[in-house]
């Protein structure tokens, strides 16, 4: 009678591979697959800001079984000490939504530098012969960018007067860390600078959930900033309560919140509105705001006007999985935060058009101030109505859609001259704004 011989136990060496690396800044960004380096990346992987790192493996051999191993994760600066990660998985096969099956790495916003190189090392502790390099020779580049820079934002509370109350929003120091975090969580960033206006402004005019009043309200935020004078890169958040309790406000759909979808030119523009309630909801809507005010239109999702005809992603997702750093808690089936669905964090296309705003408005500061002009406020109402505004004084004017404005004495065409148009996020209407604007006298304005 034959005996069956066993097989031999299948090494790490001959029956695993690492297929992937990837870093999770917010968003996923895979920097190596199946040997080589990823170029470009999806999003930037920038500097000072904390991270996780995933090594993912696949089976060579269906013989080979979990098994208790150690990752080393290398990664080797320009100059200076080589830091070394480690993590101890028993796993053999990886799946991106089971992070039991991957090797990760926890890092913190003083490791990744410019230059960076970074290589692995998976053992088997037992046989510490058993082991595979990753990549089989050389290194993985790290494109490594400096990380954008602060986003400052101040909270203005409008005393809610449409009502007679006189009703403040919450401005408490619980409420501003959670706007604090949802920013720091979702947008590309080191540092997240919050205060609140000293002085509450009057919020006159009554404002419903359906979009009346929030164009005028957000007109007075616009005018407070304007007589403020604060920096360039300050973001102006009208904060303010319609009614006592949101769910009396928003019993059948709302707006909650209104923002230009604004140029990097135009400082002046870096106002929104939003309501201004105790929770997560009111933090969420902040982020999405002053997305807006950076130049992002709407993910399609969830009925959304406006739409980014670029945005990547049909169905309005994320794209890629997500972390978040204030629980360290990964995402991985999200809609992007500028769509209207839920859960919602953020897209690499999304993160990525962040970054590069947050770059160019902190970089504005570095250079001299440019002249500066009179301009012109022409608001357009929903049903298309025109109502010249408040003039104030700002940098030369782009983006937006160019139009040509007509100015009107009665009857008689006096002047025209070129205007720039842009829309809102959550109304129609708009505003055009007019550089050194005509001298002349007029009754009326037209396009």
């Amino acid at each position: 009678m034959e005996t069956a011989t066993p097989l031999a136990a299948v090494t790490v060496a001959e029956g695993l591979a690492v297929s992937e690396v990837a870093f999770y800044q917010t968003v996923k960004i895979a920097v190596s697959k199946d040997g080589a380096d990823v170029s470009p990346y999806n999003a930037q992987l920038i500097t000072n800001r904390k991270g996780m790192i995933r090594a993912f493996t696949t089976v060579l051999n269906k013989r080979f079984k979990p098994r208790f191993l150690t990752a080393e994760l290398h990664l080797v600066p320009q100059t200076g000490t080589e830091i070394v990660l480690t993590d101890n998985e028993t796993l053999a096969a990886s799946f991106e939504e089971d992070t039991t099956t991957t090797f990760n790495f926890a890092y913190d916003e003083n490791t990744l530098s410019f230059g960076m190189q970074a290589w692995l090392r998976v053992v088997d502790p037992k046989m510490p012969s058993d082991a595979i390099r990753y990549p089989s020779s050389g290194t993985i580049a790290l494109d490594v960018t400096k990380n954008p820079g602060r986003v400052r934002a101040r909270l203005v509370p409008i005393a809610y007067k449409a009502d007679n109350s006189g009703r403040l929003p919450d401005t408490s120091d619980a409420q501003l860390d959670r706007i604090k975090t949802e920013l720091m969580d979702l947008y590309p960033t080191n540092e997240i600078d919050i205060d609140v206006r000293t002085t509450p402004i009057d919020g006159l005019m009554t404002v419903d959930p359906g979009g009346n009043g929030w164009m005028e309200l957000l007109q007075a935020v616009v005018d407070t900033r304007a007589a403020d004078m604060p920096p360039n890169d300050m973001y102006y958040v009208g904060w303010f309560q319609p009614r006592q309790s949101f769910f009396q406000y928003c019993q059948g759909g709302c707006i909650v919140g209104l923002a230009t979808t604004a140029d990097p030119a135009v400082p002046s523009e870096r106002a929104v509105l939003a309501v201004g309630y105790t929770g997560n909801s009111s933090a969420e809507t902040v982020a999405h705001e002053i997305g807006h005010t950076m130049g992002r239109h709407h993910a399609p999702c969830g009925g959304a006007q406006g739409i980014d005809a670029k945005f990547p992603y049909a169905d309005g997702s994320t794209g890629v999985p997500g972390w978040r750093q204030s629980d360290k808690s990964f995402v991985f089936e999200a809609s992007d935060i500028m769509g209207y669905c839920q859960p919602f964090w953020i897209s690499d296309y999304t993160y990525k058009a962040l970054a590069n705003r947050i770059t160019v408005v902190n970089a504005a500061g570095l250079f001299p101030q440019p002249a500066q002009h009179d301009v012109q406020r022409i608001l357009i109402a929903p049903d298309g109505t025109l109502a010249v505004s408040k003039s104030l004084r700002m940098d030369d004017v782009v983006g937006g859609n160019p139009v040509v404005v007509k100015y009107f004495d009665g009857r008689s065409l006096v002047a025209t001259a070129p205007g720039r148009r842009f829309g809102y996020d959550h109304l129609p209407g708009g505003m055009i704004l007019v550089m050194d604007p005509p001298k002349v006298a007029f009754t009326r304005v037209a396009l």
